[in-house]
Protein backbone atom coordinates (compact mmCIF):
# COMPACT_ATOMS: atom_id res chain seq x y z
CA UNK A 1 0.00 0.00 0.00
CA UNK A 2 1.31 3.43 -0.89
CA UNK A 3 0.14 6.97 -0.26
CA UNK A 4 0.83 10.28 -1.99
CA UNK A 5 2.29 13.20 -0.08
CA UNK A 6 -1.15 14.81 0.15
CA UNK A 7 -2.66 11.59 1.47
CA UNK A 8 0.07 11.21 4.09
CA UNK A 9 -0.41 14.85 5.13
CA UNK A 10 -4.16 14.26 5.51
CA UNK A 11 -3.58 11.08 7.51
CA UNK A 12 -1.11 12.88 9.78
CA UNK A 13 -3.54 15.75 10.30
CA UNK A 14 -6.33 13.34 11.25
CA UNK A 15 -3.95 11.50 13.55
CA UNK A 16 -2.98 14.69 15.32
CA UNK A 17 -6.65 15.62 15.66
CA UNK A 18 -7.30 12.23 17.26
CA UNK A 19 -4.31 12.58 19.58
CA UNK A 20 -5.51 16.03 20.69
CA UNK A 21 -9.18 15.02 21.09
CA UNK A 22 -8.79 14.27 24.80
CA UNK A 23 -6.97 17.54 25.45
CA UNK A 24 -3.42 16.20 25.52
CA UNK A 25 -0.97 14.38 23.27
CA UNK A 26 0.64 11.43 25.03
CA UNK A 27 4.18 10.28 24.17
CA UNK A 28 2.81 6.96 22.93
CA UNK A 29 0.53 8.85 20.53
CA UNK A 30 3.49 10.88 19.24
CA UNK A 31 5.35 7.63 18.67
CA UNK A 32 2.51 6.19 16.56
CA UNK A 33 2.26 9.40 14.53
CA UNK A 34 5.97 9.27 13.71
CA UNK A 35 6.41 5.52 13.30
CA UNK A 36 3.54 5.20 10.86
CA UNK A 37 5.07 7.86 8.61
CA UNK A 38 8.40 6.05 8.78
CA UNK A 39 6.62 2.82 7.80
CA UNK A 40 5.70 4.46 4.49
CA UNK A 41 9.21 5.68 3.81
CA UNK A 42 8.93 9.27 5.01
CA UNK A 43 12.30 10.51 6.23
CA UNK A 44 12.34 12.14 9.68
CA UNK A 45 13.51 15.42 8.17
CA UNK A 46 10.41 15.49 5.91
CA UNK A 47 7.82 15.03 8.65
CA UNK A 48 7.57 18.76 9.38
CA UNK A 49 6.87 19.44 5.68
CA UNK A 50 4.00 16.93 5.81
CA UNK A 51 2.71 18.61 8.97
CA UNK A 52 2.75 21.98 7.19
CA UNK A 53 0.95 20.52 4.18
CA UNK A 54 -1.68 18.96 6.44
CA UNK A 55 -2.10 22.19 8.39
CA UNK A 56 -2.74 24.02 5.13
CA UNK A 57 -5.64 21.69 4.29
CA UNK A 58 -9.03 23.02 5.13
CA UNK A 59 -11.80 20.65 6.24
CA UNK A 60 -13.12 20.17 2.71
CA UNK A 61 -9.69 19.39 1.26
CA UNK A 62 -8.92 17.02 4.11
CA UNK A 63 -12.19 15.12 3.72
CA UNK A 64 -11.97 15.00 -0.07
CA UNK A 65 -8.42 13.64 0.12
CA UNK A 66 -9.51 10.77 2.35
CA UNK A 67 -12.75 10.17 0.44
CA UNK A 68 -10.74 9.68 -2.76
CA UNK A 69 -8.61 6.90 -1.22
CA UNK A 70 -9.17 3.28 -2.22
CA UNK A 71 -10.76 0.77 0.17
CA UNK A 72 -7.47 -0.63 1.48
CA UNK A 73 -6.13 2.87 2.19
CA UNK A 74 -9.37 3.77 3.97
CA UNK A 75 -9.08 0.62 6.06
CA UNK A 76 -5.59 1.75 7.06
CA UNK A 77 -6.88 5.22 8.05
CA UNK A 78 -9.60 3.67 10.24
CA UNK A 79 -7.08 1.39 11.94
CA UNK A 80 -4.52 4.18 12.35
CA UNK A 81 -7.04 6.41 14.10
CA UNK A 82 -8.23 3.53 16.26
CA UNK A 83 -4.70 2.76 17.39
CA UNK A 84 -4.04 6.40 18.28
CA UNK A 85 -7.31 6.43 20.19
CA UNK A 86 -6.30 3.39 22.28
CA UNK A 87 -2.50 3.59 22.54
CA UNK A 88 -2.47 5.66 25.74
CA UNK A 89 -4.79 3.15 27.50
CA UNK A 90 -7.32 5.92 28.13
CA UNK A 91 -10.19 5.83 25.65
CA UNK A 92 -11.94 9.16 25.97
CA UNK A 93 -15.51 9.88 24.83
CA UNK A 94 -14.26 12.78 22.69
CA UNK A 95 -11.88 10.42 20.89
CA UNK A 96 -14.65 7.89 20.24
CA UNK A 97 -16.94 10.63 18.89
CA UNK A 98 -14.19 11.93 16.60
CA UNK A 99 -13.41 8.42 15.31
CA UNK A 100 -17.10 7.84 14.62
CA UNK A 101 -17.54 11.21 12.90
CA UNK A 102 -14.45 10.84 10.69
CA UNK A 103 -15.51 7.29 9.81
CA UNK A 104 -18.91 8.57 8.69
CA UNK A 105 -17.75 11.71 6.87
CA UNK A 106 -14.90 9.98 5.04
CA UNK A 107 -16.84 6.79 4.26
CA UNK A 108 -14.30 4.70 6.17
CA UNK A 109 -14.97 1.08 7.06
CA UNK A 110 -16.14 0.52 10.61
CA UNK A 111 -14.00 -1.57 12.92
CA UNK A 112 -13.50 -2.19 16.58
CA UNK A 113 -10.43 -1.04 18.45
CA UNK A 114 -9.26 -4.65 18.60
CA UNK A 115 -9.60 -4.95 14.83
CA UNK A 116 -7.69 -1.70 14.39
CA UNK A 117 -4.83 -2.92 16.57
CA UNK A 118 -4.66 -6.27 14.74
CA UNK A 119 -4.79 -4.61 11.31
CA UNK A 120 -1.88 -2.24 11.99
CA UNK A 121 0.08 -5.01 13.67
CA UNK A 122 -0.36 -7.19 10.57
CA UNK A 123 1.28 -4.66 8.23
Amino acid sequence: MTFTGNELAAILKLGKMMAKADGRIDESEKMVLTNELLRFGVQRNHISALEELGNSMGPEGLLNTVLAMNDEQKKYVTAYLGVILAIDNDIDDAEMRLWSMVTMLCDLPKMTIGEALRFLDSL
